[in-house]
């Protein structure tokens, strides 16, 4: 890494995550920006799609914690059936 990529990266560091996102939308904006346009319709349509369902019950809402466990246990179920089976295609867990 360069030191002017490492001051960068520092400087980015040290951003509010609402500019942090920013900075990292702003240049898949300028490269595609008719496709910008259509995932913010995307993303919008899925966030009210998921208020919706949050509001009739369909969805409950579950916090970081709760989540975090569950992708655990699914992670640690898929690496034990992988080795167990000694058949994992390649695929590479962490």
């Amino acid at each position: 890494m360069t030191a002017s990529e490492r001051q960068a990266l520092g400087d980015a560091v040290g951003l509010t995550p609402m500019e942090r996102a920013e900075l990292i939308d702003a240049p898949l904006r300028s490269s595609d920006p008719g496709a910008a346009a259509g995932a913010d319709e995307a993303w919008k349509a899925e966030a009210e799609s998921r208020i919706d369902a949050l509001e009739t019950g369909e969805l409950t809402d579950d916090d970081a914690e709760a989540m975090f466990a569950r992708s655990n246990r699914r992670l640690r179920l898929m690496f034990l059936s992988c080795a167990e089976s000694d058949n994992c295609g390649g695929t590479a867990f962490l």
